[in-house]
């Protein structure tokens, strides 16, 4: 169950990082200037969505350790709150329409990328692509009900989907910590926690 809930929402992460990367070098090169707006406004909302969830996520699935001090958690989550709404209440910037182009944005920024002729280098062309699949399937489980109900997923796909997600948090497991130490967390955030947990619980600590 941990490794269900966790595992999409770094691959999720992954994949709207390198989408991201090539908005700000779209900004840089000041091309498209309309598309880039565009995919600013729906990136904000949806971007934002992610990292609030990823941390309430990622705090429950601590058990209550999630909510001691120490564990840092709570930091993050009071930045994530805030920035749900910077410029204004998010569901304004993506209707249900809106959120399901810029998926569709950010899939295809993840492809331009990763893909011939991208900037990730070949040799990871496999992890990418599995982190991608697994970036898709989980937003098309997470969607099912609104997918089911306008009639483009089947049942049998919708069941597809879900075992499929299961299949890839398997088999990406293994990589997941190499995956999260790539990203750097910033040392404040880094629990101290969970480095030792039972010396953090015990009852000698000064």
């Amino acid at each position: 169950m941990h490794r269900r809930r966790l595992l999409p929402q770094l691959a999720i992460t992954v994949v709207q990082q390198v989408a991201l990367n090539a908005l700000k070098a779209g900004w840089s090169r000041s091309l498209g200037a309309k598309d880039c707006h565009v995919a600013s406004c729906g990136y904000e909302a949806v971007m934002t969505w992610h990292g609030w969830e990823t941390t309430q996520v990622a705090r429950e699935a601590c058990g209550w350790q999630g909510f001691k001090r120490e564990n840092r958690i709570g930091v993050s989550r009071a930045a994530q709150d805030i920035s749900a709404a910077f410029d204004s209440d998010n569901t304004v910037a993506a209707d249900e329409v809106a959120r399901v182009h810029t998926q569709l944005l950010l899939l295809d920024a993840f492809k331009a990328a990763t893909g011939a002729g991208g900037t990730a280098p070949a040799s990871l062309g496999p992890l990418l692509g599995a982190l991608g699949t697994l970036h898709v399937l989980a937003v098309v489980d997470a969607s099912g009900g609104v997918l089911l109900r306008g009639d483009a997923l089947s049942p049998a796909d919708a069941a597809a989907a879900h075992d499929a997600v299961d299949e890839l948090c398997a088999s990406l497991r293994p990589r997941a910590a190499e995956l999260v130490g790539v990203m750097a967390v910033p040392d404040f955030l880094l629990a101290p926690i969970a480095l030792d947990v039972v010396a953090h619980n015990s009852r000698a600590r000064p």
